[in-house]
């Protein structure tokens, strides 16, 4: 559940004023990000936002930058019931952006990813040792031209991510249907298909079956082959011998039976 940041401790100006201001601020035709912020624990290091904020925002952005833990997450806190702080924390340095609540978060998260990404390129040594606003006058434009960027409907929708797979998707999907009218022209049915999907499945089990009778017979030709390499050697030594000792008995190697006789004398 979002943490709540409770309205009754921002200060307030003029009741009237800003409740017209927060009817204005549901209308779906005004922007959907308001406001934005790079900062350093409680350090704002740069910010830009739009004309129309009603209510006190230094004070209502220093309370939520209080309460964001320091871990690298995702955070959301809601603010008087209509609009939302959403924050990505990476390294120690928060990417904050307060937005309507009806606003689309995946166009949200990806303002806070862009604006990590420019910021991280170029400034990730300084942001840990710059002051307060330090930053500001060199990236303030940054931030208000990504913002007005992803506050246009048709720019935002060529860099959210999601949105890209989303138009591929369709895309691969009217294709498909275009070839599947082109089948259904050419007179090819549906159970042919299915008719042709089952002679392949049949004929793919086939070949297996005769691959691993092929693997068999292969093995049993090479165990055949070695066999016969094997007894052509030892007959092949064998009638060495037998051309060495003279004789198939091999007696002049082994020795005849008198010859053992002297021995023994």
């Amino acid at each position: 559940a979002p943490h709540t940041a409770q309205s009754s401790h921002i200060p307030r100006s003029v009741p009237p004023y800003q409740y017209r201001q927060k009817e204005r601020f549901v209308d779906m035709s005004s922007p959907q990000i308001l406001y934005t912020l790079v900062a350093r624990q409680v350090n704002v290091l740069a910010e830009h936002q739009t004309p129309a904020v009603p209510f006190d925002l230094p004070t209502a952005t220093r309370l939520v930058l209080q309460r964001i833990p320091t871990e690298d997450k995702k955070h959301t806190f809601e603010f008087d019931r209509e609009f939302l702080f959403v924050c990505i924390v990476e390294d120690g340095i928060t990417f904050l952006c307060l937005c309507q609540q009806n606003a689309e978060m995946r166009r949200v998260y990806a303002f806070l990813e862009d604006v990590k990404q420019v910021f991280m390129t170029r400034f990730r040594q300084e942001a840990y040792t710059a002051h307060t606003f330090a930053l500001n006058s060199s990236f303030a434009p940054v931030l208000e031209e990504r913002l007005n960027f992803y506050n246009n409907e048709s720019e935002a929708l060529t860099t959210d991510s999601l949105g890209r797979v989303q138009k591929k998707q369709q895309d691969n999907i009217g294709l498909m249907q275009n070839n599947i009218d082109l089948v259904l022209e050419r007179g090819e049915k549906i159970d042919m298909l299915v008719e042709k999907t089952e002679a392949l499945d049949q004929n793919a089990f086939k070949f297996e079956r005769s691959a691993k009778a092929v693997k068999h017979a292969m093995l049993c030709k090479r165990l055949k082959l070695y066999v016969c390499i094997g007894v052509t050697l030892v007959f092949i030594l064998y009638m060495i011998l037998v051309f060495s000792c003279k004789g198939f008995a091999l007696d002049g190697c082994l020795g005849s039976d008198d010859d053992k006789n002297d021995d023994k004398k």
